[in-house]
């Protein structure tokens, strides 16, 4: 049978050789050329920053944050030039949501006004994004949280349901934290405004939502249940895109005083997602009948970022991440760490194997999310060495670095392995979850980390926007100790 991946060497670069050196201009290559291509190639789609205009948009804002060296585009200007296009200056108002299912960051309007209001609080962004036009842009999520909140209000609309990234509350409550992190910095009379509406009382209520969503599907799931669990189109799924470790992930990077409130039943559900992976280190795609909770039946050979260990590694390299860090919020016991960090090491040797995805290089099912999550073990491997958390010693975060940039390299040659058919091309080939746009912020990532490994005496990683991953749309929100 077909594999769903590419086999190769298992054998990662030394990152103390030469050989890095050769494999680092190979890699700031391909995002030079590729980046040029999608400039003049990108979707021509606009809203969705999934598969649409909106994600070259962000691939263009997450590069230019990097700060690579010399070789690459003006990518600030670049992104102005695609929200001009996508939100002309005469707009005054976006549709806005009609149902809080559909109201997330990555596949609705939501995700064009939040990247529109993040570039106008910007101080280097064109003066053509008027704050009336950003208003009219924040009016959108606005109304996005208020609507989750009355259809909580609904009985019947209550439900387990609507709740996921791709298209759901979590998805909504990321745009809330980005636009946190952005107003942070501003003081401009538009900061002010954001900061009231991403403020730790929209966040508690959103957030009160899907927590109370989980405890509904709980409920509906059965006797030996987690605490938290939710659905989909009435199927529950455990992966980032659609699931229960995606809508976690969000709430394990929200203010430390809201979190504090949840954090027994996000725990617990943590708990429970760790007793069920299987002995390849993956989990199955969907929640298993409860009878089957410690030895799954169902296996599952998807390892992405939407279903299977990529999306649930992310997830638990933030817990360690945050638990490290702010034990006082979420205090992880000697045998509790003991678990995660034998669960994230065993999900990040399959995500290495089997990395090299058949569907192409995107972020949700292609190489950009392997390469991801391997830097996320990386670094929360590193912060959790240098947090002093009461834990067992983990890995070197070096070979897990190695593997990311060993799958960044392959990938150099995606356009090769898909004229051969080993690899498929992507119905958009230039978007930013299908395509060459995912890939390329994942090398952007990749050069800088490792840039930063060379000028760093001490430490491999500094505090800061490469504090995790950096996964565009998904982990690439900073989260300090004031959280």
């Amino acid at each position: 049978m077909r594999t769903r991946y590419i086999r190769h060497s298992h054998q990662p670069p030394d990152l103390a050789s030469t050989v890095i050196d050769a494999y680092i201009q190979e890699i700031l290559s391909a995002l030079v050329s590729n980046v040029h291509l999608i400039s003049s190639k990108h979707p021509q789609e606009k809203g969705s920053v999934y598969i649409g205009q909106a994600g070259v948009i962000l691939m263009n804002i997450h590069l230019a944050r990097l700060a690579i060296e010399e070789h690459t585009l003006p990518h600030r200007d670049l992104a102005d030039k695609l929200l001009r296009a996508a939100v002309p200056p005469s707009s005054t108002h976006l549709q806005s949501p009609k149902d809080a299912s559909r109201a997330s960051f990555l596949e609705t309007p939501i995700g064009l006004a939040t990247l529109l209001v993040e570039r106008t609080m910007d101080s280097e962004a064109s003066p053509d994004f008027s704050e009336a036009l950003a208003s009219a842009c924040l009016d959108t999520v606005r109304d996005a949280v208020s609507l989750a909140i009355q259809e909580d209000e609904q009985h019947s609309l209550l439900d387990d349901d609507g709740c996921e990234v791709l298209y759901g509350r979590a998805g909504t409550l990321y745009a809330l934290l980005r636009l946190r992190t952005a107003s942070s910095t501003c003081s401009s009379r538009l900061g002010g405004e954001v900061s009231k509406v991403a403020s730790d009382s929209s966040i508690a209520a959103l957030v009160g939502s899907i927590i109370l969503r989980g405890k509904i599907g709980a409920k509906a799931y059965g006797t030996g249940s987690p605490p938290l669990m939710w659905r989909w189109h009435r199927k529950r799924y455990l992966g980032a895109a659609h699931g229960v470790a995606g809508i976690l992930h969000m709430l394990l990077m929200i203010p430390g005083r809201i979190l504090q409130k949840h954090s027994e039943d996000i725990l617990g559900t943590i708990d429970w997602l760790i007793r069920i992976q299987d002995t390849t280190g993956n989990w199955p795609t969907k929640a298993p009948d409860v009878d089957d909770i410690v030895d799954p039946a169902e296996s599952s050979d998807l390892v992405q970022w939407c279903h299977g260990a990529t999306g649930i590694v992310l997830m638990l390299c933030t817990l360690v991440h945050r638990a490290t860090y702010a034990p006082q919020i979420l205090f992880l016991s000697h045998a509790q760490f003991a678990s995660i960090l034998s669960g994230i090491s065993k999900g990040a040797s399959l995500i290495y194997r089997h990395g090299l995805l058949r569907k192409g290089v995107g972020l949700c099912h292609g190489v950009a999310g392997s390469v991801y999550a391997l830097i996320a073990v990386a670094c929360a491997v590193e912060h959790y060495n240098l947090g002093g958390a009461e834990g067992p010693p983990a890995h070197s975060p070096v070979e897990y670095l190695a593997r990311a940039v060993h799958l960044a390299h392959l990938a150099t040659r995606y356009v090769e392995l898909t004229a051969e058919g080993r690899m498929a091309a992507p119905d958009r080939p230039w978007s930013l979850y299908e395509g060459s746009a995912g890939i390329c912020c994942a090398w952007g990532s990749l050069l800088t980390l490792l840039d930063q490994c060379k000028r760093s005496e001490s430490t491999l990683f500094k505090h800061g926007y490469e504090t995790r991953s950096g996964f565009p749309g998904f982990d690439d929100i900073l989260v300090d100790g004031s959280w």
